[in-house]
């Protein structure tokens, strides 16, 4: 429609020329004491008010023409996102898939020197797969929810095994690993519930009661050294390495 318009005002512009012609003939004319009739339409203003109107025609079909155009590219760029929104949704998709069959080969039992390692790429592939469920949540089937589902409650299972293990045996190395991989998936309070639950609040049963006070020669004071006791043996690595991370 633009390109009609556009001839349109070429049309126009070769009628203003040869009414220009005219006017400068209607001129010489006038100059000689001849009057033709375009020179006295002219006079009437005839002329002008055609051209005038003619001009504010072009003009408002070229505005619609612009707005019409405006409209189709807009419309054009809508789709253009959609279709892009889709394909990344739909690649991500795919991702996902993938990464669902290798978490549920890592999370198989495996053996006791390949367990840490594997928990901790199990972790990082989890963060990825959170990520791109999160890009293509319309696509995903009931399925591929609730496995993703069961890998987490899998993956959090071994790393809280793995983690009462090192705290157990006082393996430094072994509870860091496991704080970093806590606070990869976010879980950083599972951790904490975790070792009050497993390890403070069994050892705190036997020490502070009413049968340790009373059986205590040393009553509160005795009470409180058990305590201190057990922070320094059970929680050694522990605050060794959180108030290195503090620092």
């Amino acid at each position: 429609m633009l390109g009609r318009v556009l001839n349109g005002v070429s049309c126009e512009v070769k009628e203003k020329a040869y009414g220009t012609m005219v006017e400068k003939e209607g001129q010489d004319d006038e100059e000689e004491g001849n009057y033709r009739p375009s020179v006295m339409m002219k006079e009437m203003g005839w002329s002008s008010l055609k051209d005038r109107r003619n001009v504010e025609r072009l003009v408002q079909q070229v505005k619609l023409a612009l707005e019409e155009t405006r409209g189709e590219v807009l419309l054009l760029l809508e789709r253009r996102q959609q279709l892009q929104s889709t394909k990344r949704s739909l690649q991500s998709l795919a991702t996902v898939q993938s990464l669902l069959r290798k978490l549920v080969e890592l999370l198989k039992p495996c053996d006791d020197k390949e367990f840490p390692s594997l928990v901790e790429r199990a972790a990082l592939q989890f963060n990825e797969l959170q990520f791109h469920m999160s890009r293509c949540q319309s696509y995903l089937s009931t399925d591929d929810v609730q496995q993703a589902e069961l890998i987490s409650s899998r993956l959090l299972s071994n790393l809280n095994a793995m983690f009462l293990d090192g705290v157990r045996q006082h393996d430094a190395g072994s509870i860091s690993q496991c704080l970093r991989i806590y606070l990869a998936l976010g879980q950083a309070k599972a951790a904490e519930e975790l070792f009050r639950r497993e390890v403070v609040s069994p050892a705190m049963q036997d020490v502070i009661s009413e049968i340790s006070l009373q059986s205590d020669p040393n009553g509160l004071r005795g009470l409180y050294t058990h305590v201190l006791a057990f922070i320094d043996t059970n929680m050694k690595e522990l605050l060794d390495l959180t108030t290195q991370s503090d620092r």
